[in-house]
């Protein structure tokens, strides 16, 4: 028994930590450019049926065009990053917005999506100094995925499903970091491995050590 006792205490220090979703992976990496809760991004049907001044946040969802403490940003003329589409309405209706002092983040999902699209997310990220707007990968991405390296530049990951067998069938996901130098992007040493806690189930997973 206690030989046994031992055994399991080791087997478990080793195992590596599990998740229930993406997010919460995402929050336990460290220089993440956005820490704070999301809030809800209020969409307009056009731009003469409100007010300015009636609120400070509010996006066009057919049209993708974001305004946010009295910028406007069409969210079309992003940047795209690794093969990104970027179409009207993939942030869909009341997307989630993030602020930090240098940054915006727009997280939405096309509530027309069907099958597994629901696993793909729109990420925009919106420099508020230089009026730059990047989209990024969107496989179980998030604003919180976004981060920054050593040296200040933005950090993101691309994922892929390992052994993807059938729509509810795979082993697990791969992530692949990713750094923004400018206008080059580049792949990291980090490589981060997640494994299915159940293969059809693809939001709990185990981060491999």
């Amino acid at each position: 028994m206690i030989i046994l006792s031992v055994l399991f205490i080791t087997i478990n220090c080793d195992a590596g930590d599990v998740f229930d979703g993406y997010d919460a992976f995402y929050k336990t990496l460290p220089n993440r450019i956005f820490s704070e809760p999301s809030s809800p991004l209020p969409s307009r049907d056009t731009l003469g049926n409100m007010h300015d001044d009636e609120t400070s946040h509010w996006i066009i969802a057919d049209k993708n065009i974001v305004k946010i403490n009295g910028q406007k940003f069409k969210l079309t003329k992003a940047i795209p990053h690794l093969n990104q589409p970027i179409t009207a309405r993939d942030v869909g209706r009341n997307p989630e917005l993030y602020t930090q002092e240098r940054y915006y983040c727009i997280l939405g999902h096309n509530p027309t999506s069907s099958g597994t699209a629901w696993r793909y997310n729109s990420v925009y990220l919106i420099d508020r100094k230089t009026k730059k707007i990047f989209k990024f990968p969107g496989l179980f991405s998030s604003c919180l995925s976004l981060g920054k390296d050593e040296n200040q530049h933005i950090t993101f990951f691309e994922a892929k499903i390992v052994n993807y067998r059938a729509a509810y069938d795979a082993d697990g996901v791969e992530l692949q970091e990713y750094v923004l130098k400018g206008k080059k992007v580049s792949k990291t040493s980090k490589i981060i491995r997640a494994k299915f806690i159940n293969s059809n189930r693809f939001f709990d997973f185990m981060i491999e050590k």
